[in-house]
């Protein structure tokens, strides 16, 4: 029987969602920070917890079946996926950085195919502060959009990372009326498929 393995990019300290998982799903949490590992495992003994960048992804080709990135934050140099509302910590960690990661920004999504089976899929779950067609036009040479969706703020909050709640905190008690309804027509669900073929 197939194992799904699913990369777990920024993974934190989990959350709810991970409850979704089959039983039979491979979870492999990847983050930069090992404190956080430290709580991942603590809570979610279930996911593989790996301290590790994912510019440089410890992994062999045709590992996993899917990418999961819940809410990047500004660590991910990613094309697209670099939030920078108020209070988020901008940049990225230079330890785990190389120099190709900033010279070359479709490395990124190279390394997600890389990584991916074929026909894998790369999922990101984001807030209106992701460039979404900046992450189509550096991806669109290796990865198809599936789909790129619309989700509610209650669908967001199911997520139960620390990532999603810090965020909709500050989305119930810093955002007006103005700034609320444009966040939820920003938030963003985005499916993606690797081209890659056997």
């Amino acid at each position: 029987m197939h194992n799904e393995r699913i990369l777990d990019i920024g993974t934190g300290e989990g959350g709810r969602y991970i409850e979704g998982d089959n039983p039979s799903v491979i979870r492999i949490g990847l983050d930069i920070e090992g404190w956080r590992l430290h709580f991942l495992k603590k809570y979610w003994v279930q996911v593989l917890p790996v301290l590790a960048s994912a510019q440089n992804i410890p992994f062999s080709e045709n590992s996993m079946d899917m990418i999961e990135i819940v809410l990047p934050t500004g660590r991910l140099l990613v094309p697209g996926l670099q939030n920078h509302y108020p209070n988020h910590y901008p940049g990225v960690d230079k330890e785990f950085a190389s120099p190709n990661d900033f010279s070359c920004p479709n490395g990124w999504y190279s390394e997600f195919a890389r990584v991916l089976k074929p026909g894998g899929d790369l999922l990101i779950v984001g807030d209106p502060f992701i460039d979404l067609s900046s992450v189509i036009n550096h991806s669109s040479n290796i990865f198809k959009t599936v789909s790129a969706n619309n989700i509610s703020i209650e669908e967001l909050a199911s997520y139960d990372t620390e990532s999603t709640m810090n965020l909709l905190r500050k989305y119930m008690e810093e955002f007006d009326d103005v700034a609320r309804e444009e966040f939820k027509k920003g938030l963003t669900q985005i499916r993606m498929k690797s081209k890659k073929l056997l």
